[in-house]
């Protein structure tokens, strides 16, 4: 995996690449089946800070066709999510709008078993809308730092 993540001001792109590439032999009546085509993750997911209480968010997730063990994919998965975040009462409360799943992609597998294979093709509709509503009952705004318990200790190690 590979991961980059610049900020820009108010925008934070982050961006991820990454590879599965499988050497594995599966014994079969047969012969063996070895997996040929690595399969390539791709995550780009984009926060933008329109405001000091607003927030937007765009990601895509994109698996390639590929092989993995027994499985060919024969189809590139997309995933987009879109959500939007403000914030209230000095963030305390938040209010999330978000959408998954927009592009209801389609995933095709074909899995072989020696001679056989069988195509499966799956249509899970995972479409979502969350609405999410959060409150911090006993939010602060510093971190506890201690009263130099544990001092004489650090002064007997020598440090």
């Amino acid at each position: 995996m590979l991961n980059i993540n610049p900020k820009f001001g108010i925008y934070e792109p982050q961006l991820s690449l990454g590879m599965i590439k499988d050497w594995t032999r599966i014994p079969t009546p047969v012969g063996t089946i070895s997996p040929k085509r690595p399969v390539f993750l791709i995550q780009f997911n984009n926060n933008i800070k329109i405001l000091p209480t607003l927030t937007a968010n765009a990601s895509l997730d994109i698996t390639t066709r590929g092989d993995m063990e027994n499985v060919s994919l024969t189809r590139a998965v997309f995933n987009l999510y879109l959500s939007l975040t403000k914030t209230f009462l000095n963030d305390r409360l938040s209010v999330k709008i978000a959408g998954r799943n927009l592009l209801d992609a389609q995933e095709k597998v074909l899995l072989r078993y020696g001679l056989r294979n069988m195509c499966q093709a799956q249509h899970r509709d995972l479409r979502e809308l969350q609405v999410t509503v959060r409150y911090k009952f006993n939010a602060t705004q510093s971190k506890y730092k201690g009263t130099g318990a544990g001092q004489e200790e650090r002064s007997r190690l020598g440090n």
